[in-house]
């Protein structure tokens, strides 16, 4: 009878062990979660910063420097980030960055641009060169 109690004990404390890691791990599920969203928040806002112009480069000395025109207005970075963004969201099966460029009606290459999004989060590979948004909605 007293071995029987042992081993009772004994499965007793396991399963309460095997209770408070099932618990534990829960929290941690939960935590690693809030720290995904408030991620996904930052991002969100750094996408919709402002960004401040760019320093003139510097000029060379004794040489005529050509008529520039000036820079577009406001921030051209951010917003091709956010129509890339927002061109994605409408095409949840993702995107090429060529057909990103057909349908944006732009000029120039989109695979550095994507790439770069990619490295902050803001977009997601889908495939060898198809792209989806990044970011998660709550």
């Amino acid at each position: 009878m007293d071995i029987l109690r042992e081993q009772l004990q004994v499965l007793h404390d396991e399963l309460q062990d095997a209770r408070q890691s099932a618990q534990a791990a829960r929290e941690r599920e939960a935590l690693l979660l809030q720290m995904l969203q408030d991620m996904q928040h930052r991002y969100d806002r750094l996408l919709d910063m402002p960004r401040p112009p760019a320093p003139p480069p510097p000029r060379p000395a004794r040489q005529p420097t050509p008529a520039r025109t000036s820079p577009p207005a406001g921030d051209a970075r951010g917003a091709m980030r956010r129509r890339i963004v927002a061109l994605l969201r409408e095409h949840p099966t993702g995107l090429t960055p060529r057909e990103m460029q057909e349908r944006l009606g732009v000029a120039r290459n989109l695979t550095d641009t994507c790439q770069g999004m990619l490295r902050y989060g803001l977009l997601k590979r889908l495939e060898h060169g198809k792209y989806g948004a990044g970011t998660i909605t709550p």
